[in-house]
């Protein structure tokens, strides 16, 4: 694919991304559109208001989202990078607290 459609949901807030793979190494992802979905039958009337984002999402989709020529996919497959083992992952987000470091924001007396 030349890029990918992802999104992210708190709650009941929805916010859409455009993810591509743009230089070596380098993604680019990109805000397409947030709302809130409705909560209860009430709100529902509020959901044409959300028409033009579903559709201007739905149209980068079509856009953007499509598979890629074989000369496209070897270009793509140069730069990307692999993604970390779990155990190296591990050892770079260390969840401990190092009790005896002195604190650099802590005030001196």
């Amino acid at each position: 694919m030349e890029a990918i459609l992802t999104f992210q949901a708190v709650g009941r807030y929805i916010t859409f991304y455009l993810v591509k793979l743009m230089a070596d190494g380098l993604y680019l992802m990109y805000e397409l559109r947030s709302f809130t979905v409705p909560g209860c039958i009430n709100q529902i009337l509020f959901l044409p208001c959300y028409f033009d984002d579903i559709y201007f999402i739905l149209n980068v989709y079509r856009t953007h989202c499509v598979q890629m020529t074989p000369e496209q996919a070897n270009e793509s497959k140069r730069m990307k990078r692999p993604t970390l083992l779990t155990p190296e992952f591990d050892r770079i987000i260390d969840k401990t607290t190092n009790r005896k470091r002195r604190w650099i924001t802590k005030r001196s007396h």
